[in-house]
């Protein structure tokens, strides 16, 4: 991109982008409605809609000098100091055709531009570098898969899917969806909930959206893949379901160099892994599940006598969409390694108990694979196989949701509260013996045998304020209270995130918003270096990365 066109995107101006005055300026003539496009007849219904959202924030400290002193999780922190970490337009489109209600199709893409990472080098430690470019010459700075995935400009395609539904003998209808969508089952609301609950593995979470936006609700967090769902009504009281897969897709990190990413190696830009100062494994082939090899069948069922109360059965076999690091001691290769085979039984029940919104999973994993130190073998494991920790698992999730009515301090509210639990109850496989719970292991982050978390979302509102404009107040917290769970990602004692903002809603169609970002989490550190050595939770290698985003979205 040229100079010039850089500038026209993203130059500052009294401390505030271009892109923000641009947005400002086609927001004061953008209404709040989705488009509805019109067809002079009520059987076919054509909707495009364009969300427009700014992103600028500011990180709060300087970098730790025990996390930027790992060589292997500190190229995000060198690259941002004090100051500006996110400079960045988000454009979502989406289209929907619907003929006669019952059929039709879906797309929806996503554009991106963040000048934050266009505004020059700032890691300048050639040791510590973990980042190649696409022609594998080691870069400063970030690689081109950051550039890609976290700078942009790019577009992605998101929702590509058609649907229709027919009645079957006996006022059965059956609805189908085939292409890229997102379908989840069960009653988790938060992230904690997705790790624990019986749509893991169902579809890939974005963890660099989880880290970057504290209480994001599931629904804004799983990417779409391409597969097939069918529901079956057979009565008002009984359905029945299923899903099968024929794509694959990982979780989604925060790119290698990218602010809020925790470990260098990860995800596409995972292109180099630091063995001593100086000497980089380079990435090798990873193994891959086959995609057909994920799918899962369920039950509703919603009986009269307990008065909307629905309960729901599911079985599941999946594949891993979190990966196991592996180290080929021959080639000095790394890979990562998505392991398929794992089977879950599960339940689920939802119910309105006076104001509240209750939801309850409990759900046992088979041959799950399990957190495990870096597996050191000669060679790599094939597709769809893992040489890390496998084993047996027990998983509930509990919440429970209400809007708040008037009080003191409040005109309305919305309450989320969730709390998860896992429990491992056997190894089924571990042939390098790299369990973080196993006998003898005894660092800050040993896998305990069980483990709990909570996560709390809390809004208030406040309405007309000033005239056409409503006050909010989005409050989020997430810890873990017990214990260090075995599923990566999961809940670790004394480690999460929270936020706190403000934000106002103008004649209901342009949303500000000022909200300040926290992580923590506890690490040792290496005696001779100074270095961290061990953490526990993934967010204790965030917890330098305090950060305040301004936020203004609209939609025409």
């Amino acid at each position: 991109m040229k100079k010039k066109q850089i500038c026209l995107l993203g130059c500052k101006s009294l401390g505030l982008s271009a892109i923000f005055i641009v947005m400002f300026l086609i927001g004061l003539y953008s209404v709040a409605d989705a488009f509805t496009i019109p067809t002079g007849t009520e059987d076919y219904d054509l909707r495009w809609d364009n969300s427009f959202r700014y992103n600028y924030g500011i990180r709060l400290k300087h970098p730790d000098a025990a996390i930027i002193n790992n060589l292997n999780i500190d190229d995000g922190d060198r690259n941002f100091d004090k100051g500006e970490v996110t400079n960045r337009l988000d454009i979502l489109s989406e289209f929907d055709f619907r003929y006669k209600k019952d059929y039709g199709f879906r797309v929806s893409g996503a554009f991106w531009y963040d000048q934050a990472y266009y505004n020059g080098v700032k890691n300048t430690n050639v040791l510590s570098s973990n980042t190649l470019d696409n022609n594998g010459n080691q870069v400063l700075g970030f690689g081109d898969k950051a550039k890609k995935y976290s700078g942009g400009p790019d577009v992605e395609i998101l929702d590509a899917f058609v649907f229709g539904k027919v009645m079957l003998p006996g006022d059965m209808p059956l609805s189908v969806k085939v292409g890229r969508h997102t379908v989840y089952w069960g009653e988790a609301f938060l992230f904690g909930g997705a790790i624990n609950g019986l749509s893991y593995g169902q579809l890939p979470i974005d963890l660099a959206k989880a880290f970057g936006s504290p209480g994001s609700e599931i629904k804004e967090l799983f990417r779409p893949l391409g597969n097939v769902d069918a529901i079956l009504s057979i009565n008002p009281q009984l359905s029945i379901f299923g899903q099968w897969f024929f794509q694959f897709e990982g979780y989604r990190f925060p790119e290698s160099g990218s602010y809020l990413n925790n470990a260098d190696m990860l995800d596409k830009g995972s292109i180099g892994l630091v063995l001593a100062p100086g000497f980089a494994a380079t990435h090798g082939n990873d193994s891959l599940p086959q995609a057909t090899k994920n799918w899962g069948i369920g039950m509703k069922w919603t009986p009269e006598f307990l008065d909307d109360a629905t309960f729901g059965f599911y079985y599941r076999k999946t594949s891993d969409m979190f990966f196991q690091l592996h180290l080929d001691t021959n080639t000095f290769q790394f890979a990562s390694a998505y392991a398929d085979g794992v089977e879950i039984y599960g339940i689920s029940f939802g119910k309105r108990v006076g104001p509240f919104a209750v939801g309850a999973e409990y759900s046992r994993r088979h041959n799950m694979p399990l957190q495990s130190s870096l597996v050191m073998a000669p060679g790599l494991p094939t597709d769809g196989d893992t040489w890390g920790a496998r084993g047996d698992t027990q998983n509930a999730v509990l919440n429970i949701w209400s809007l708040v009515p008037k009080a003191l301090w409040w005109e309305s509210a919305n309450f989320i509260f969730e709390t998860n639990w896992c429990q491992w109850d056997k190894i089924t496989s571990d042939p390098y013996n790299v369990f973080l719970g196993r006998d003898g292991y005894d660092a800050i982050d040993r896998v305990t045998k069980n483990a709990v978390g909570i996560s709390i979302n809390f809004t208030q509102y406040w309405y007309q304020v000033l005239p056409g404009w409503d006050l909010n107040v989005p409050l989020t917290y997430s810890r873990g209270i017990a214990g260090t769970s075995a599923l990566l990602f999961s809940d670790t004692y004394n480690a999460g995130s929270m936020s706190a903002g403000v934000g106002v809603q103008i004649y209901g169609k342009y949303d500000l918003s000022l909200v300040y970002n926290h992580y923590f989490g506890n690490y040792d550190t290496n005696p001779a270096t100074g270095a961290l050595s061990a953490n526990r939770g993934s967010f204790a290698t965030l917890s330098d990365r305090d950060w305040i985003a301004f936020t203004f979205k609209f939609q025409i």
